[in-house]
């Protein structure tokens, strides 16, 4: 239980730091590059680096915008190339980009994922909050951005 095969060792870092108890995983996969960062105090700046991030998607590659679960943020519609997965979903897409939220990703792995509202209370919530984050941080294998409208959570600053 303390080999990482999905992740990447930088992502493998990076929820290893999520609980004291987790410093001395290993990670299989090369270190990869570090999990980048968008944070905005505007929502259309915020979704116009989501999309930049959307654009930038190479061609053979997915990416997975994981989003808490609950009510889809209808704003997310406004999103170019973008699919937008649900419970009714019966096949995940090959390549390209897509939502979908935290519950249908658990167990699943994407080569980029994107952390969409890791200020929303489902990932900071005290109790199951920490281990929420720990699942979708982990659902990246290559790449990872973390993103916020405001500032992220205090444990992944720095980041």
């Amino acid at each position: 239980m303390r080999t990482s095969y999905r992740s990447s060792g930088a992502i493998t870092t990076l929820f290893s730091q999520l609980f004291t108890d987790l410093t001395d995983v290993h990670a299989v996969q090369p270190a990869g590059k570090r999990p980048t960062t968008i944070c905005a105090t505007d929502f259309n700046d915020y979704l116009t680096q989501i999309q930049a991030q959307i654009d930038q998607l190479p061609t053979d590659q997915t990416l997975a915008i994981i989003t808490p679960a609950g009510d889809f943020d209808e704003r997310l519609t406004g999103l170019k190339n973008v699919h937008h997965l649900s419970t009714e979903t019966t096949n995940l897409p090959e390549t390209g980009a897509f939502t979908l939220p935290l519950t249908l990703a658990k167990g699943l792995e994407f080569d980029n994922v994107l952390l969409y509202d890791l200020t929303n209370n489902y990932y900071t919530e005290p109790t199951v909050g920490h281990n929420r984050l720990y699942t979708a941080i982990s659902r990246a294998t290559h790449q990872l951005t973390l993103s916020a409208l405001g500032k992220l959570p205090v444990e992944l600053n720095g980041q």
